[in-house]
């Protein structure tokens, strides 16, 4: 649900064959598909640990370390528990998807392509801040997730889910 304005818009031209890293933004997004065909596949939050996302400090900060398309687990042993794509959809032109904050998506143009975006506030943004900002939530990212223990705004985390 969309309950304010969008922050940013973007336009994405590229090739077939053109791709994003697999990566999350900290708004919710809608994208729409202009001209061409595009895949594109989302992976919910719990996939952070198995995406060896770079660092915070890094400058691909929110990017994942792992080829979605080849994962090496000898390289990144994390990455044996990627599975499936929650959301796997080729866009056509009118077309559009809601992609949640802190979602992993990977785009491929798999035409000559163009589309457009819009960032949107997201409401989990506050909650993740909190997790992600910690030096340790408590153990692994999915059990951080289903916790209750802790409030934002009087809200708790399965609030937030």
């Amino acid at each position: 649900v969309v309950l304010d304005l969008p922050r940013r818009c973007s336009l994405w031209v590229g090739g077939a064959g053109s791709t994003t890293q697999a990566h999350y933004d900290v708004a919710d997004n809608v994208l729409g598909q202009v001209l061409g065909r595009k895949r594109v596949r989302c992976w919910g939050p719990r996939a952070h640990w198995a995406m060896h996302v770079f660092p915070d400090a890094h400058p691909r900060a929110r990017k994942a370390q792992v080829d979605v398309d080849a994962p090496d687990a000898a390289v990144f042993p994390l990455s044996e528990a990627l599975g499936p794509p929650d959301v796997d959809v080729v866009l056509e032109p009118g077309d559009a998807v809601a992609i949640p904050a802190f979602s992993f998506h990977h785009c491929e143009a798999l035409d000559a392509s163009a589309s457009v975006n819009a960032f949107f506030p997201a409401s989990t943004a506050k909650a993740a801040a909190i997790l992600f900002g910690a030096e340790d939530p408590g153990g692994p990212l999915s059990e951080a997730l289903d916790a209750d223990d802790w409030l934002v705004d009087g809200r708790t985390s399965a609030e937030f889910a």
